[in-house]
């Protein structure tokens, strides 16, 4: 990895600990791609208020049926939450520039300025994923994985022979799930030491994490007769709620899989977006979903033919149009 940095003067302490709700086995954070995820995660929870970015780097946040309009030209990536801060990795005029944190506010009414804790100003770094641990930042690029000490900025890189832009990228319980970038099975890199360890030999995913425990799901795996129709589970973090069957998509009530709404497939490279964040799934689709099969669209949201369409879905079923955005530019 050809990178250079400077930890900023902030993490020199710990950043504050809690947030996540697993606070014995570490935040999780599910950055993977598989079944029409998104290329990196844009959208974090924090008390009850979700902050997310639009196709077109505007940064909202919604709470209680408001929206509000945070900041315009927030062009991040690999947005994630730890306590009451949000971590993205950020490029300038398309250039690589730096890992940020800002201050979440509860009731999505601001955000606090950035604080620059890494520079990557002058690479060429891209990182498929960032994150950190409050001891550490991760910074996960087609060459391996480097680890940031934040107490005295000490660097640990440990090359990965992985697949780091599909499938699982999954991070929990002090270690990194991921697929092999040749054969996909899955493994397991320790985030301490760097070792490696085999999970399944087989094409298995890592989907999440669900009352403490890790879910995995192979697409070859053998199946009942009462298993085969079932829908898959949409990756997610530490609840499974939704699923998906082509384009439509379900909720689970025990062991009922009750339908919600159809997102309309319009071709492989303008898929729907699935997004886990909190309990609800955010749903990016570049054609609208049945006016019908929403229950109300916030006041203003102009449906058309040519738009970008942000949704979401809720465990009750309910579903929201958050934002309509007009087409800028073609998409393809």
């Amino acid at each position: 990895m050809k990178k250079s940095g400077l930890l900023a003067a902030v993490l020199l302490a710990a950043v504050v600990l809690g947030g996540c709700g697993q606070a014995e086995e570490g935040p999780v954070y599910n950055f993977s791609t598989y079944r029409s995820s998104p290329l990196s995660l844009y959208a974090v929870e924090y008390e009850g208020t979700i902050y997310f970015n639009s196709f077109y780097d505007e940064f909202y946040s919604y709470r209680d049926g408001t929206m509000t309009l945070l900041e315009t030209e927030f062009d991040a990536d690999c947005l994630t939450r730890y306590g009451d801060f949000l971590y993205y990795y950020a490029t300038k005029d398309y250039r690589p520039d730096g890992y940020y944190r800002r201050r979440l506010s509860a009731d999505g009414s601001s955000i606090g300025e950035p604080e620059k804790l890494y520079d990557f100003s002058g690479t060429d770094f891209y990182p498929s994923a960032a994150w950190t641990d409050g001891e550490n930042l991760y910074f996960l690029d087609y060459e391996g994985l480097t680890r940031v000490d934040t107490a005295d900025g000490e660097e640990t890189v440990w090359p990965l022979e992985s697949s780091t832009l599909y499938d699982s990228l999954l991070v929990w319980n002090g270690e990194l799930y991921l697929n092999d970038r040749e054969t996909y099975s899955l493994s397991a890199v320790d985030l301490e030491t760097g070792e490696k360890r085999t999970v399944s030999e087989e094409l298995t995913l890592a989907m999440g994490v669900e009352d403490g425990k890790l879910v995995t799901w192979s697409p070859l795996a053998e199946r009942t007769e009462d298993e085969a129709d079932d829908p898959i589970p949409i990756m997610f973090s530490d609840r499974c709620l939704y699923y998906q069957d082509g384009s439509e998509l379900y909720v689970k009530n025990g062991d009922e899989y009750v339908y919600a709404c159809s997102v309309p497939i319009v071709a492989v490279l303008l898929d729907p977006q699935f997004m886990p964040v909190g309990d609800c799934l955010l749903l990016r689709s570049w054609e609208p979903v049945d006016p019908e099969e929403i229950d109300h669209n916030i006041p203003g949201a102009d449906m058309t033919d040519t738009g970008i369409y942000q949704y979401l879905l809720e465990p009750d079923g309910e579903l929201t149009l958050l934002l309509a955005d007009d087409v800028r530019f073609p998409l393809a």
